[in-house]
């Protein structure tokens, strides 16, 4: 459960304004001081809890405006971005600036419930309801009464339960499995997918009542490499969290091992820079090392400093076509059956083309 603090400062948009979200007015901000002006996030984190999110990029203070702005209301809010983005940080972010920050904050992974306790695992069971149910049993939303429950990767969803989830949405009220009495949740909702929910909606995987519904509020949160501003941050943010693990004195990155950093390509996002990032300062602990350098970082390809050209233009399609593998391998998780899916290749053409092009276990 994330850590419950309260705002540092009161936002615009109180609880019961009868006015529509897009109506109300955006939280008023001092003026920032010339010291400021290079990291637009901070007149928001003056304003708002949002230490777990790192960064200073503009397209994150606009997801602080957002949080700002949404996070005191009882609508529902989609968080959308690529995998490792740091849409779980946001969620959390969004309950511990809202008035249900005292309240528990519940985390369902959608797509990791197996198929036939989905409906149980949500909504709780009756006892005789179903086979194994010997003793009532408590669900999420019930879990997070008071509070925020936040659905991850909701398009995963089975369709039966999207409609169940649809009725708690629209009448604030659900009804365990085997059970004929609606039970109020008293709870505020958040959802998030790497997908994207229009498509989703085109490919019947999500409904799109349900899509209207979670929709009211969208953050979208881009990736890593389209906001090179987070990217020295988020890496020097987990160097500190790292040692402070491992109980070991702070270990600094040399300047050129930040300078491979932001000039590496990272499509498994957040994510993929903190094991990266982890792996280094454990090679560097194992050394003895009194900095971080490329070598810990990239031990097998370092990013170069400048690009070579091409001679050919076969040789330059064949660098693209490489590399933009590799960037789909890593961000399905090294999937085959995944990537091939969202290249529109068939799995057998995939792995020709990754034996032409010597890609061997995503590298």
């Amino acid at each position: 459960m994330a850590r419950i603090s309260r705002p540092k400062h009161d936002v615009d948009s109180p609880r019961g304004d009868p006015r529509p979200l897009h109506a109300r007015p955006v939280p008023r901000l001092r003026a920032t001081s010339r010291r400021e002006h290079g990291d637009p996030t901070t007149p928001w984190r003056r304003m708002l809890s949002v230490e777990n999110v790192v960064g200073c990029s503009r397209a994150l203070a606009e997801v602080f405006r957002l949080i700002a702005v949404a996070a005191p209301t009882r609508v529902s809010i989609l968080v959308t971005g690529p995998s490792g983005t740091g849409k779980n940080e946001v969620a959390h972010s969004i309950h511990t600036n809202s008035h249900l920050r005292a309240g528990p904050f519940v985390e369902v992974n959608c797509g990791a419930i197996p198929v036939g306790l989905v409906e149980s695992e949500f909504f709780g069971a009756l006892p005789g309801s179903f086979t194994s149910a010997n003793h009532r049993i408590r669900g999420k939303v019930e879990a997070a009464r008071g509070g925020t429950l936040f659905l991850d990767e909701v398009c995963e969803l089975p369709f039966a339960v999207q409609a169940k989830l649809l009725t708690l949405l629209s009448s604030g009220h659900f009804y365990p499995v085997g059970g004929s009495c609606p039970i109020l949740a008293d709870i505020r909702v958040v959802a998030a997918t790497n997908q994207d929910p229009e498509s989703a909606v085109a490919e019947r995987r999500l409904r799109e009542d349900l899509f209207h519904r979670l929709n009211a509020v969208r953050i979208h949160l881009p990736p890593l490499n389209d906001r090179p501003e987070d990217l020295l941050p988020l890496a020097l943010h987990f160097v500190t969290v790292t040692c402070r693990r491992e109980r070991v004195s702070h270990i600094p990155l040399e300047p050129e091992a930040c300078r491979a950093i932001q000039r590496a390509r990272w499509p498994g996002n957040a994510r993929q820079l903190r094991n990266t990032v982890e792996w280094a300062v454990l090679q560097a602990m194992s050394e003895t090392a009194q900095v971080i350098g490329v070598r810990h970082l990239f031990p097998a390809n370092p990013p170069e400093a400048g690009s070579e050209t091409p001679s050919t233009w076969r040789e330059a399609t064949r660098v693209f076509q490489r590399r933009f593998l590799l960037d789909t391998l890593a961000a399905c998780g090294q999937n085959r059956s995944e990537a091939a899916r969202r290249l529109g290749l068939s799995r057998s053409h995939l792995y020709e083309i990754l034996v032409a092009l010597d890609i061997k276990d995503g590298s």
